[in-house]
């Protein structure tokens, strides 16, 4: 999103936030088409279906988890499709506005996948009709693109070849064996694991991260029961991309723990193992390549990875900011601790806007290195201030979860930024 948008959002109050009002003005129809009416007419339909969009999705998963910072993201793509829509009709050009729009899409398209897939909540009726809105607005994002001759962006997770792996699946219940089995080996990972490595320095912190996994698991499991193809995807996507955490731990562990106890070692050994398999199962029966921990994809037979523009580093290093100063106004924002700790994880968001800017180029400038360091040189502040609001009474393990997953990612698009531009990290969580 442009900057304005953005710091207006990040500026207003969670509780202004948690009231805003679905949106319910028509958007206005130009008196008089310009020259260029079919793709204005199409940008005018994209901020109606948004709008609409808008008000089913607030209507039907507003009393989700998480739904502040899901609807926040949809409400600016909402506002972004009227400047579309009013940029179109001006016959000016609307390219960069659209590429934005696809860029961020994905985002609502994830958490709206998650809202579906959620056990109760919602009829399937209702459910089904956001599902509805958010396609018809695909649609003409699609055909407007199309019209730009802009190619679409891939979605986070999802391959980045020419030629993407195949599907073996049509239906969720065919997954449904896999996923029961995936979350049944987690817990007997997590299981072996609590049993060999509680006593070893920053096991809480390993542990938190592998219950994570098994929570995810579970999830996985309860989608292939009522949810979508596309949701249990991302979900799958989103493990592989964070089960190399708990890899690093349990390869710390067992190199440091006494070598007595070689039977313990060899069970989670084992249980991990386990795990990968019926995940690398389960990418297969979707059609998914595996990530390695820097987020690319990696080739079958060991090759190299895909190469990533830096543009896009730096664009997902900024997204991760961003996702984290949600993530800490949604789950802590009413610790005392709350208000210097996300001063700090803003001013960080600011940082990764101006690495943004300078690695427009795909060229990493001084100045540029010189930001990254300096992010660097701060990031490791958040951690200490999470560890404190994780204290807070009020915390909720699922929030403390999730803000956690929340500043790996954030770590991991910082490390995978400074490894392209040659930068050793000073506070780096290897």
């Amino acid at each position: 999103m442009k900057r304005s948008l953005r710091a207006l959002v990040f500026a207003l109050a969670p509780a202004a936030m948690s009231a805003m009002a679905v949106a319910e003005e028509a958007v206005p129809r130009p008196a008089a088409q310009t020259a260029n009416s079919g793709i204005a007419q199409s940008a005018n339909e994209l901020a109606r279906q948004m709008n609409r969009f808008c008000k089913s999705m607030h209507a039907t998963y507003n009393k989700m988890e998480e739904f502040d910072e899901a609807y926040r993201e949809a409400y600016e793509l909402l506002e972004l499709s009227k400047q579309i829509s009013e940029a179109a009709n001006a016959g000016q050009s609307i390219t960069e506005l659209l590429q934005e729009f696809d860029g961020e899409i994905h985002h609502v398209e994830h958490h709206i996948s998650e809202f579906s897939a959620a056990p109760g909540g919602p009829s399937r009726e209702s459910r089904d009709a956001v599902t509805k809105g958010f396609e018809d607005v695909e649609a003409t994002l699609e055909g407007m693109l199309k019209q730009a001759g802009v190619a679409r962006k891939k979605k986070p997770g999802h391959d980045h070849g020419d030629e993407k792996p195949v599907a073996s699946v049509s239906n969720t219940a065919q997954l449904a064996p896999a996923a029961k089995e995936l979350a049944v080996r987690m817990n007997r990972f997590c299981n072996a694991m609590h049993r060999t490595y509680n006593g070893m320095p920053e096991f809480d912190e390993a542990y938190r991260e592998a219950f994570e996994l098994l929570q995810l698991s579970k999830q996985i499991d309860t989608a292939t029961n009522g949810g979508t193809i596309e949701g249990i995807r991302d979900l799958i996507s989103e493990f592989d991309g964070e089960i190399h955490h708990v890899e690093h731990h349990i390869t710390e562990f067992a190199s440091t723990q006494n070598p007595a106890n070689t039977a313990g070692q060899a069970a989670v050994a084992e249980g991990l193992e386990q795990v990968e398999a019926s995940l690398k199962g389960m990418m297969k029966q979707l059609g998914i390549q595996p990530k390695g921990p820097d987020g690319h994809k990696h080739e079958a037979g060991g090759g190299a990875k895909s190469e990533i523009p830096f543009s896009q580093l730096a664009r997902n290093l900024r997204e991760r900011a961003g996702s984290f100063c949600h993530s800490l106004e949604h789950n802590f924002s009413e610790s005392p601790e709350y208000p210097e700790a996300y001063k700090e994880a803003f001013e960080l968001y600011e940082v990764s806007m101006k690495i943004e800017d300078l690695a427009k180029s795909n060229k990493i400038s001084e100045e540029c290195s010189d930001l990254l360091k300096e992010f660097d040189g701060e990031i490791h502040h958040l951690e200490e201030h999470l560890k404190g609001l994780e204290h807070d009474p009020k915390a909720t393990e699922r929030g403390t979860l999730r803000s956690r997953r929340k500043l790996s990612e954030l770590e991991q698009a910082l490390h995978a930024a400074m490894t392209r531009a040659g930068i050793k990290r000073k506070h780096a969580k290897e």
